[in-house]
């Protein structure tokens, strides 16, 4: 087996999404939808791939895998060729990157990124609160969304602007943790609403997200009742690549030696073995390649 490592690429496009549509309609049903991955583990400073700890590569289609057709936009949800890489282990940067039309702050975004910023556990993207022209996507497009919540953009790319509505991508249980919604272009996961005990938390930071009991890493929530911002304000990990997406800042991307930490760090490994894949896929589960077993395999190749 050739394991090729390259350097993230960007290829820059305008208006179109940050990944590739296909002519090919989104299903209506489940098991229509694709998310998988495979893992490649690395050492903490991201030796060989760049990412600390290795990554996780996502494949996905972007189809949410159910009906879909109460969306009210001309547009159609067509497949989508997704491939993104996020870090195993993110790490939390003393700054942090706004995906909202208004800071922390309160003051206008002038340059708030469209179109996605993550990627849901069904394999949708998750936009920002921000529309193709800057203006709140929930107040001006929420009148489209379809039934759970989604609707499609002009070049066939379905997304959310906010919370899915309820069943539709993950479901609660009285007196528990939200599950997991999907996971930011930082690599910090983010889960629906409800913190320990069921409990909506209510001492979130700026960007949406804290260290509870349930989970005690570092993670993002959905707002309650999908108050403002919808989704999140702003990034608080290091990010790696914009995954496609030209509208996120230059200035917001880093590598593992350039991101400035914070002193306080979280260890992500129980989640590694917690995320499902989607049951399109014939994959069983994800495949993770040691450092070691990387390294060994580079030198054989080179020996061969």
């Amino acid at each position: 087996m050739t394991i090729k490592l390259t350097s993230s690429s960007t290829t820059m496009m305008t208006g179109r999404p940050p990944n590739t549509s296909t002519t090919v309609k989104c299903g209506t049903t489940a098991g229509t939808n694709l998310f998988t991955y495979t893992t490649v583990s690395d050492d903490a400073n991201g030796s060989v791939t760049g990412y600390p700890g290795g990554y996780r590569e996502i494949t996905a289609n972007g189809c949410p895998g159910y009906d879909w057709t109460s969306q009210t936009t001309p547009n159609t949800p067509y497949e989508q060729t997704i491939k993104i890489k996020l870090p195993l282990q993110p790490k939390l940067s003393t700054s942090t990157y706004t995906i909202a039309i208004k800071n922390p702050d309160g003051s206008a975004n002038t340059t708030p990124p469209i179109l996605a910023v993550g990627i849901a556990v069904n394999g949708v993207a998750i936009y920002g609160n921000s529309d193709a022209n800057g203006l709140d996507a929930y107040i001006n497009e929420a009148v489209s969304f379809d039934k759970c919540g989604g609707h499609p953009q002009q070049f066939g790319e379905y997304h959310y602007h906010s919370e899915p509505g309820k069943d539709c991508v993950f479901t609660d249980t009285s007196g528990q943790h939200s599950p997991l919604f999907g996971f930011m272009y930082d690599g910090i996961p983010i889960y629906g609403e409800y913190g320990d005990n069921g409990v909506a938390p209510t001492e979130l930071d700026s960007c949406g997200g804290h260290v509870d009991k349930t989970y005690p890493y570092y993670h993002y929530h959905l707002p309650k009742e999908k108050a403002y911002p919808y989704t999140l304000t702003c990034l608080k990990g290091c990010i790696y690549s914009n995954n496609g997406n030209p509208s996120i800042s230059t200035s917001a991307i880093t590598t593992v030696s350039t991101c400035k930490m914070q002193a306080t760090q979280y260890d992500y490994s129980s989640l590694l073995s917690s995320v499902k894949q989607s049951p399109k896929t014939t994959s069983t589960g994800a495949s993770s390649i040691s450092f070691d077993l990387l390294i060994l395999m580079i030198l054989y190749l080179f020996i061969d």
